[in-house]
């Protein structure tokens, strides 16, 4: 199983070296933002947003690989769930027979990681029950992760109007951004907790 604690330390300090690169420190900042602020700013929102959702999608990519190498003959509950999803595309791949559990979860593997992690996901609550759904921790993630997914949507909603509408009318302060970011990263253990 993978250090996550360690792989949390490095999302920090990643997100760290974002802030610093990015955001005007707090001396340099005017009452009003001026324009080539506000844009760093944003992109600073847009960036650790793609950064928080790389994190969480590689958590949820080691939590089905993890559960194939658990017990090969006594299958993680989470292909249960994948194979009920994608139970068309397992027997469509395997010449429209059913195929036996030790040839079916590499390929449901599969169809999670091209047909779930490879999409936009975002970082909603949204995003994060569209990755739990399939694996069968949707309840989990609902009741373990609540700060999780409520920092999340908060941060998501700030990022949204940037990434998608190109405005950045929006003025957010470097330290109103960095709380954002933050309040997200401090929940993150909640989630390594429910995929441990």
């Amino acid at each position: 199983m993978p250090n996550n604690g360690g792989e949390i330390a490095t999302l920090r300090s990643r997100e760290t070296d974002l802030a610093e690169a990015l955001l005007p420190s707090a001396e340099d900042v005017t009452e009003e933002l001026e324009p080539r602020d506000r844009f760093l700013i944003h992109a600073y929102l847009v960036l650790a947003c793609a950064m928080i959702e790389e994190f969480v999608e590689a958590r949820f990519r080691d939590h089905v690989s993890d559960a194939t190498a658990v017990d090969p003959d006594g299958y993680s509950r989470c292909f249960v769930t994948l194979a009920t999803k994608f139970s068309d595309d397992v027997i469509g791949q395997n010449a429209g027979k059913v195929p036996i559990a030790s040839e079916a979860v590499p390929t449901l593997r599969g169809l999670y990681e091209s047909k779930v992690l490879t999409a936009n996901n975002g970082i909603r609550r949204r995003n994060f029950q569209k990755l739990a759904k399939p694996v069968g921790l949707h309840p989990e993630v609902e009741d373990q992760c609540e700060e999780l997914l409520a920092a999340a949507d908060v941060l998501g909603s700030k990022r949204g109007a940037v990434a998608h509408l190109g405005t950045v009318s929006e003025e957010i302060r470097p330290d109103e951004a960095r709380k954002l970011v933050e309040n997200v990263l401090d929940e993150m253990n909640s989630l390594v907790d429910v995929l441990c």
